[in-house]
């Protein structure tokens, strides 16, 4: 039997729309796109990541997996955990990670996830942060409490508004720049 050509063009059209809005509505919630890091930006974050890192590296806002892939190679004695709020990118960050047992992927929004908390008796943790203005401000305050002291927080494009930088990368091609911030938790405890 044949399908018919409306029906199948109807379910593709369904199909289409339905993937589109996994990935429209939540970025509509938060105002922040799914926008993989590009290379610089990954290696220079990368620079700002001790190796020696042997704790939690948490990428809040993990979209696709590719920056928490290259910071669990960097730090192989590391534990990985991505966080988003977007359904289909985050599948595939999950298909990415199914046989790395080191990396536990979640469906969570970010200010939700601060509240429960996880960094609650861990070392120092690097925190991994490529997100929106809106959002950095939104998370900024809460931060500080949230994460145990000397935890690291790398930025990718925006800053944490009332945090003063460790250290500030540019990265430029001549037509735009683009910053990378360490931030550290005031406190005795290294990363």
């Amino acid at each position: 039997m044949v399908p018919d050509p409306l029906l199948a063009a109807l379910l593709l059209a369904g199909a289409v729309a339905l993937l589109i809005g996994l990935v429209l509505v939540p970025v509509l919630r938060t105002g922040v796109p799914p926008m993989p890091s590009s290379r610089a930006e990954k290696a220079a974050l990368m620079t700002l990541l001790p190796r020696q890192h042997d704790g939690l590296i948490v990428d809040l806002g993990v979209g696709w997996g590719g920056l928490l892939a290259d910071a669990l190679r960097r730090c192989p004695e590391a534990r990985g955990l991505g966080v988003d709020i977007s359904p289909l990118p985050l599948m595939v960050a999950r298909l990415r990670f199914a046989r790395q047992p080191r990396a536990r992927l979640m469906r969570v929004e970010a200010g939700r996830f601060l509240v429960r908390n996880p960094f609650t008796g861990q070392g120092p943790v690097v925190l991994l942060l490529f997100l929106g203005p809106a959002m950095m401000t939104r998370l900024a305050p809460d931060l500080r409490a949230a994460l145990p002291p000397g935890s690291l927080v790398l930025c990718n494009a925006f800053a944490l508004p009332g945090w003063t930088p460790e250290t500030r990368l540019e990265l430029g091609d001549g037509l735009t720049t683009r910053r990378i911030y360490r931030y550290r938790v005031p406190g005795n405890a290294s990363a």
